[in-house]
């Protein structure tokens, strides 16, 4: 992942990449950590309406439950 997403202005060094699950980092699309956390309701939402059985849809519902959203979207652990 991007921290900073290429589109963004954002670069390949080191310093702005980052693992994660696939899926997390194309929930997060093109959205900065901030951006996501602050519209992480509206993406669960789109995401829900366009997949709603799929496992990223569950994985969604479980953390926004629990509180562990960020976790999933950010790679940090604490939550949002």
């Amino acid at each position: 992942d991007h921290i900073l997403p290429l589109s963004r202005g954002g670069n390949n060094e080191l310093v702005n990449l980052r693992p994660t699950h696939e899926a997390c980092n194309k929930l997060k699309g093109n959205f900065t950590d901030e951006e996501m956390i602050d519209n992480v309701g509206l993406v669960a939402c789109n995401s829900l309406y366009n997949s709603p059985t799929s496992e990223m849809s569950y994985r969604i519902i479980r953390s926004i439950v629990r509180g562990t959203i960020n976790k999933y979207v950010t790679g940090r652990g604490d939550a949002v």
